[in-house]
């Protein structure tokens, strides 16, 4: 029975850490604190930075342990790999420095299951590790990509179970990122990770501004992004909602026909897609599992360089979803018309509703 099921996770202690790599592997997280919490578990929240900061304002009364993560800077230009590779030292180093506070941490606190979105270093020898991640076959340049398998592989192993937020059945968003090769025996697909998972679309949409724009990754690209978007905004006279992923900083302003938000709640947020005409969003794939639970078709920009976000938005734009455009060639007006010829978002995906329903054993 459903009651049965649910004592995989009754009741335990659960340290949850989502990496500080822009909002998406924190907000992907909330169903899964949700889940856990319904089950009367003991929810612990490990990282560090902007993500942290959003699951503490969302779970004030959870319990926080610091767990550091690397800072990822990308540059101006469009080709990153370069950057990547001068960061590839650091990266190695900050997987082995966050397995070390783990186990000090184990021994402080004394989980009984420990669940990392996209860190590596998550894992220990004596407790119950699970790895969330969409990541096994990254794409990469030919040079590179085999070793970033081959290593990823290697950690993966040393989780219990790989949860891949993506369809159960039917096709797989995810594509070659992680059906390449065969699956790892621990990996399991458990549906889209998504706040808005259960979200009813209301019957009439407010317009009350012609885009939304839901900034988000790292800097300078965040900003880069935001300077193109204003100034075609104003040149062609639209009025725009830009949320800028600022979670620390909570003041809005505004500037003519441009209001700007540094966060908002979910509740804000939802308020903001319903009163929005179109969306423009980067390529990540925690905002694609947003926007496909909210049935809202929007205009996909890859941040440049970032080829797994590149990936997304060519395949989504080849099942007339949504409209790929690279960040030099943004041109409102005409990606408005392209929008108009997108078809509807069904409700055909399915979505992790709880742990009870997942073929796991703790």
């Amino acid at each position: 029975t459903r009651l049965q099921k649910k004592n995989l996770v009754q009741g335990k202690r659960i340290l949850v850490c989502p990496l500080d790599w822009g909002l998406g592997h924190a907000t992907r997280l909330i169903p899964i604190i949700n889940s856990l919490i319904e089950n009367n578990c003991e929810v612990i929240l490990g990282g560090s930075g902007n993500s942290i900061f959003l699951l503490k304002n969302r779970f004030p009364s959870l319990q926080i342990v610091e767990i550091p993560s690397l800072e990822i800077k990308y540059n101006k230009g469009k080709n990153q790999v370069y950057k990547l590779l001068c960061s590839l030292p650091k990266f190695l180093k900050s997987v082995r420095n966050e397995n070390i506070v783990l186990n000090r941490l184990v021994n402080e606190i004394s989980p009984d299951l420990i669940i990392s979105d996209n860190r590596y270093g998550l894992y220990n020898k004596t407790v119950d590790s699970i790895i969330i991640t969409h990541q096994l076959y990254p794409v990469l340049p030919k040079a590179i990509e085999y070793l970033a398998h081959l290593y990823i592989s290697s950690k993966i192993r040393k989780f219990k179970y790989c949860l891949i937020p993506d369809n159960t059945e039917d096709v797989k968003l995810t594509g070659l990122l992680s059906q390449k090769r065969l699956l790892p025996e621990n990996a399991l697909f458990i549906g889209f990770l998504s706040r808005f998972g259960d979200y009813e679309k209301p019957a009439i949409i407010e317009n009350e501004y012609d885009f939304l724009v839901i900034l988000s990754g790292p800097e300078p690209q965040r900003s880069i992004l935001e300077k193109k978007i204003v100034e075609q905004i104003e040149n062609f006279g639209f009025k725009a909602a830009i949320l800028q992923a600022k979670p620390q900083e909570k003041a809005s302003a505004n500037f003519g026909n441009i209001h700007f938000f540094n966060h908002v709640s979910d509740e804000d947020f939802l308020k903001l897609v319903n009163k929005s005409s179109n969306i423009i969003a980067r390529a990540g794939y925690s905002t694609i599992m947003d926007l496909i639970a909210l049935r809202r078709n929007a205009i996909l920009i890859p941040t440049p360089g970032q080829t797994e976000q590149e990936y997304f938005a060519k395949t989504l734009e080849s099942l007339n979803y949504f409209v790929f455009v690279n960040q030099e060639e943004i041109n409102l007006k005409m990606q408005i018309n392209s929008l108009k010829r997108l078809s509807r978002i069904t409700d055909d995906f399915q979505f992790f509703k709880d742990f009870g329903s997942l073929k796991i054993s703790l």
